[in-house]
């Protein structure tokens, strides 16, 4: 039943793998887990052509699937299932994100990479309400985008209307802010366009956890947050590092600047 409402997530893949004399497949999400290590790891297990699907399970170190344990997808395991329906999950995690050494600071900004993108945000939130819904504007290149946000904690009517605007303009082309802004109905000519951009993962975050999407582009190290609303030019998420004085001197300083 999860696995039905993840399709939408185009990060979450579920791939065949002949083994151990049977057909299994390996679910999976592709941002936080390295696939090819992954198939290196389960074909170098000393796994005897003649071993039953639990005794391959027991040389991978893997245990009974229960569904409580369905959020360990987020954390990068990977869901091995027979060709009897026989779920099992691998203990440890197979392969990892390429950010994973790097500790949760400003230092970690987005990448061209939009699956290293949406890994960075499954590392940090680990929720499967996190949904990443993949687009395809096919104009004058081809760009592959992906609408990121929570399905607990989003404005729906905002999340209907910028993903009818991605629909009907699939066959549009996407190659810079302009674009996006004519894509999502606004004129370029407005001083102000309906998203900004941030390369700070815990930034897009906290715009995220307040009912807000992101857009994620294939070759862009920004995330676009729709909408764009006041307080964005104000009050960043770093701030609030600061101790609490700084921090509103901070704020002061922007509001009076703007």
């Amino acid at each position: 039943a999860y696995l039905r409402e993840s399709e939408m997530n185009c990060d979450l893949k579920v791939k065949s793998l002949e083994l151990a004399s049977e057909c299994m497949w390996l679910v999976y999400f592709e941002s936080l887990v390295n696939y090819p290590d992954t198939i290196y790891f389960i074909r170098n297990a000393d796994n005897p052509p003649s071993d039953s699907f639990s005794d391959m399970c027991a040389r991978l170190s893997g245990k009974e699937f229960h569904a409580v344990e369905m959020e360990e997808l987020q954390n990068g395991m990977v869901i091995v299932i027979d060709s009897q329906g026989k779920l099992i999950t691998l203990t440890r995690t197979i392969g990892s994100p390429e950010n994973e050494f790097m500790p949760y600071s400003q230092a970690i900004s987005f990448v061209e990479s939009l699956t290293t993108n949406i890994g960075l945000l499954r590392n940090a939130i680990k929720s499967q309400d996190l949904i990443a819904e993949s687009f395809t504007f096919t104009g004058g290149l081809t760009k592959e985008t992906s609408l990121v946000y929570h399905s607990k904690m989003v404005d729906t009517k905002l999340l209907d209307q910028v993903r009818m605007c991605l629909q009907n303009a699939s066959g549009k082309d996407l190659q810079n802010g302009q674009d996006l802004i004519q894509l999502l109905g606004c004129s370029r000519f407005h001083i102000f366009p309906p998203f900004f951009k941030t390369e700070v993962p815990a930034q897009a975050i906290s715009s995220m956890m307040n009912g807000i999407v992101l857009l994620l582009i294939e070759g862009d190290p920004v995330a676009y947050v729709l909408p764009i609303i006041f307080s964005d030019f104000i009050a960043l998420e770093w701030d609030k590092q600061l101790p609490f004085i700084y921090m509103l001197t901070l704020r002061c300083i922007r509001l009076v600047s703007l």
